[in-house]
């Protein structure tokens, strides 16, 4: 009887997700958070369904056998079960996701004539407004929470419907309905104008106006991530993308770096969502949180797991002793000790009982951001910090070597490093060794730098020397 209104259950709770088909929209990319001190969706609704199932199936005091039989049949249960599955979602809903939710405001695209918004919660979502009426949205637009609508899927609560008001007009997100959100760059480098002047005439130049690159949309690596039947439960990983710092330069893309690498590490390589972290713009306090929870859980492994922490952000140098630090989004760069030492990272977590630690690494730690130029505090002259110590079964990828700076892949909306990195787990489907994979990186960052940056930046990476050469041949699957 269990195992059939649980099948019942499942099969009434598939919802379909329908948004626009184009490759450019967004409103796709939601990136959830799971509150672990909530119970979840599918066990909450399965408990309400099989206890009201089983109330429904006693036989009544004073009800007669018959009677009974004519109630009690599996197509009246079979339909209960539908009726309930429904109420049991609201309930759900009604219990967790009754409050106020905040969205900020991100892009707009004249384009398609829609704004693109966040939250922590439901991720991206996209709000057709016509162009016209787009200034006065940014500058009042207000969430009617009264009207929310949502609905679930799996263990994930969705937005269905929600309106957004600005000047007295609703303007709905609706989940149901197909809206476009393509985000443009675009890079314009004009030559020098000449202009030619006599004191007698005016002789009017030729002006030459070229556009170096315009990107729309999602990058290749982006689109088309290859999936794997296969559950990797061996492996839990730690994604830091820090792009918005509170006193410092944005971090272009690394956020978008972080997302999509957590798309890989749960498509392409089969690791379950729950064990994956990923934390933007993390401070500090979330980095030591992190580190916290990736050390609980290997405690509880015996040794049989495997971690992967992967960071994009800025890193920063101490200037005396030259060790790396990874800055969170609320330190300074003139001060290290707000920053988390890279070698502390390496010590905390190759102590632990892991089979493998991988880290990816996409920062420098030169004092340099990840554009040109230098950090606020730092003095113009790029340091050459020492290299952090590998400790355990560690292997490091890191996006450079000694005082060079990691850049942006602009035309691809990633940094250099990970773009590479995406396009060879895309292309072997994650089926490579780390021999292979740093070979790539390195080979393929050092190239298109010196094309599209003019400048060298050559990636690395490093293993334990007590494993000699046996990380070669490891994979991430």
């Amino acid at each position: 009887m269990k195992k059939i209104v649980i099948g019942i259950f499942f099969a009434c709770i598939s919802v379909s997700f329908i948004q626009a088909q184009e490759v450019e929209t967004v409103s796709k990319s939601y990136n959830f958070y799971i509150d672990p001190n909530i119970e979840m969706p599918t066990e909450f609704i399965q408990k309400y369904v099989l206890d009201s199932i089983q109330i429904w199936q006693k036989k009544g005091r004073y009800e007669r056998t018959a009677e009974y039989k004519q109630r009690v049949t599996e197509e009246n249960r079979k339909s209960l079960a539908k009726e309930l599955t429904k109420n049991a979602e609201k309930a759900y809903i009604a219990k967790y996701y009754n409050g106020t939710i905040k969205f900020e405001l991100r892009d707009y695209d004249a384009d398609n004539e829609s704004f693109l918004l966040s939250n922590k919660v439901f991720g991206d979502i996209v709000v057709p407004v016509a162009r016209d009426k787009a200034e006065n949205f940014e500058k009042q637009f207000r969430v009617d929470n009264s009207k929310t609508e949502y609905f679930v899927e799996g263990d994930i609560v969705k937005i269905k419907k929600i309106p957004f008001i600005s000047d007295g007009e609703i303007f709905w997100y609706d989940n149901s309905k197909s809206a476009t959100f393509a985000a443009t760059q675009i890079n314009v480098q004009l030559p020098t104008l000449e202009l030619d002047l006599s004191p007698d005439e005016y002789q009017e130049s030729q002006q030459q106006i070229t556009q170096k690159q315009i990107t729309v949309g999602r990058s290749d690596v982006d689109l088309n991530i290859p999936s794997t039947a296969n559950i990797n439960s061996d492996f839990f990983a730690v994604i830091i993308a820090n792009e918005d710092y509170r006193r410092e330069a944005p971090v272009p893309f690394a956020i978008n770096d972080g997302r999509i690498f957590r798309e890989y590490c749960i498509n392409t390589l089969g690791i379950p969502k729950t064990q994956i972290h990923l934390i933007e713009n993390a401070t500090l306090n979330d980095l030591r949180h992190e580190i916290s929870w990736i050390s609980s859980v290997m405690e509880t492994q015996k040794g049989k797991a495997n971690i992967i922490f992967y960071y994009a952000g800025h890193g920063i140098p101490n200037e005396s002793t030259k060790k790396a630090y990874l800055l969170p989004t609320d330190g300074f760069s003139a001060d290290f000790s707000t920053g988390y030492a890279l070698e502390d990272i390496y010590i905390q977590l190759g102590k632990l009982p892991a089979q493998s630690i991988t880290y990816f690494i996409d920062a420098c730690f030169s004092g340099s951001k990840r554009e040109e130029g230098m950090l606020a505090s730092a003095r113009g002259v790029s340091i050459k910090v020492k290299e952090s110590i590998l400790v355990g079964n560690a292997v490091a990828f890191t996006a450079t070597s000694n005082e060079q700076t990691a850049y942006p892949y602009y035309e691809k909306g990633h940094g250099l490093f990970t773009y590479f990195l995406l396009k060879k787990l895309q292309e072997t489907k994650g089926d490579v060794t780390y021999e292979e994979l740093g070979k790539y990186i390195s080979e393929q960052v050092s190239q298109k730098s010196v094309i599209v940056n003019s400048k060298l930046q050559s990636p690395s990476i490093k293993a334990n020397t007590l494993l000699q050469d046996k990380w070669k041949k490891w994979t991430l699957k």
